[in-house]
């Protein structure tokens, strides 16, 4: 392999870590709090469902981030969830997070969906 051939092999791969690191490099959990509807009768499954301030960036930095069409087809909305606000690359946010593993991220400009799937749910016990 040439030299030309190997900067073409890593300059790829170096801008696709690049930009994968910056979208979540920063996240910074200001603050948290659990809510539970308790006029729905499956509230009590509700209290195994704990989530730490390291839990909340680790969802951020693994859940998938979807459309609205896959969130609304796929996301399981229970009644017990973490609410709370951050920041994330110096951006602040608000922020919500479902058991089964369904999220929301959002501010005055963005209102992002986020599904738990796979590691992410393996991950962050008790959550999928």
């Amino acid at each position: 392999m040439n030299r030309l051939q190997g900067w073409l092999v890593f300059l790829p791969l170096f801008f696709i870590l690049s930009c994968q690191a910056a979208q979540t490099d920063d996240v910074t959990v200001l603050s948290m709090k659990k809510l539970i509807d308790t006029k729905v009768a499956s509230h009590k499954m509700c209290h195994n469902f704990l989530l730490s301030k390291s839990d909340v960036v680790h969802y951020f930095k693994q859940a998938a981030q979807v459309d609205g069409v896959e969130f609304n087809a796929q996301a399981m909305i229970l009644p017990c969830k973490y609410t709370g606000a951050l920041t994330m690359n110096g951006k602040k946010f608000q922020w919500e997070i479902m058991a089964g593993g369904a999220g929301y991220l959002f501010n005055k400009t963005n209102n992002n969906r986020y599904l738990c799937k796979g590691k992410c749910c393996q991950d962050i016990k008790g959550l999928c």
